[in-house]
């Protein structure tokens, strides 16, 4: 377990590094830039999903997925629950991405509007399940595995949620 753990959290701390590091705000220069730095973003969405799904299955084995039914369980759920959805919005977004610097560019022109929505709206979805999260975390008694993975979890939805901002960021830099 410390060995999931320690390896959840250098990866993590890779990520968060190479997000702010690499993927500074400066606008690109051009369509090779552009593509270059998102994908850049994209291997680290990936990254941040595969992360995702490893912290939910170390939470699903533990105590509070396997207690009776009562509100603790609920409000435990209630945060497994939704950190999945932020797993599936990441994935989603990383996958429109990928197509969307892929199109040609008389194609792409299309689904600039589109794209930027579809961030900014996944990017305020994020920051409300976040709050959520933050308030199931305030309410629940958490055993001590629990609490070892609420700062890798926090960290780790920030992050993704940059990402997502600097994609949207670059795809404006490409709008005509």
């Amino acid at each position: 377990m410390k060995t999931f753990l320690s390896h959840i959290i250098l990866v993590l701390a890779s990520s968060v590094l190479f997000s702010t590091v690499a993927l500074s705000a400066e606008s690109p220069a051009n369509l090779a830039e552009v593509q270059q730095k998102m994908d850049d973003i994209t291997t680290a969405l990936s990254r941040n999903i595969n992360l995702f799904e490893g912290i939910r299955d170390r939470l699903a084995g533990l105590g509070q997925a396997n207690a009776n039914y009562d509100e603790q369980k609920n409000i435990w759920l209630s945060s497994f629950l939704t950190l999945s959805a932020i797993s599936a919005i990441c994935e989603y977004e990383n996958d429109l991405l990928t197509l969307f610097m892929e199109l040609k560019e008389k194609n792409r022109g299309h689904f600039y509007e589109v794209r930027m929505m579809s961030l900014g709206t996944s990017i305020q979805q994020i920051a409300i399940m976040n709050r959520q999260i933050e308030i199931n975390h305030r309410l629940i008694t958490h055993e001590a595995q629990e609490k070892k993975l609420i700062d890798t979890e926090k960290k780790l939805i920030l992050s993704s949620s940059d990402l997502l901002q600097k994609s949207l960021a670059l795809i404006k830099s490409l709008q005509p």
